[in-house]
């Protein structure tokens, strides 16, 4: 058997030989070089002239208490510690950690309300105190 040549690889085991089948030359192939990707999304204005997207990276602050938080953290006696408040925080059901809480403070994260009523109540400040409405960090009670 060996002196023919076959047009599939032949596999020998003892008694057995089993026929692997080489790709038929003649199968239908899918082609999908017809599909185009999408193009990137773009906003029409109201004047008709098409702008791209608004770059967040770009604009201002996200938030208007990251710099009071960082303040409050430090005027507690003890300091608390970024670590410190994401435990705090994770105690009443807020899930921030450390990098977050971080990213607040230099005002590059997007405060939810009830995150900040929560960071509010952590570090025993007003939410008023917080956004600058008031000028002493009153204590809450809670």
């Amino acid at each position: 058997m060996a002196d023919k040549q076959h047009s599939r690889l032949s596999v020998y085991r003892r008694d057995v030989v089993c026929h692997i089948p080489t790709p038929q030359k003649n199968v239908p192939r899918v082609d999908f070089t017809h599909i185009k990707p999408p193009n990137p999304l773009k906003v029409k204005r109201a004047d008709g002239v098409h702008a791209d997207m608004k770059k967040t990276a770009e604009s201002g602050p996200r938030n208007q208490i990251g710099r009071r938080v960082r303040s409050a953290r430090l005027r507690c006696s003890p300091q608390v510690s970024q670590d410190d408040l994401a435990g705090r925080l994770a105690s009443r059901g807020i899930v921030i950690d450390r990098t977050a809480i971080s990213r607040i403070e230099n005002q590059s994260r997007y405060l939810m309300d009830y995150e900040i009523t929560a960071i509010a109540r952590s570090l025993k400040v007003s939410v008023a105190w917080l956004f600058g409405e008031t000028t002493g960090p009153s204590r809450e009670a809670r």
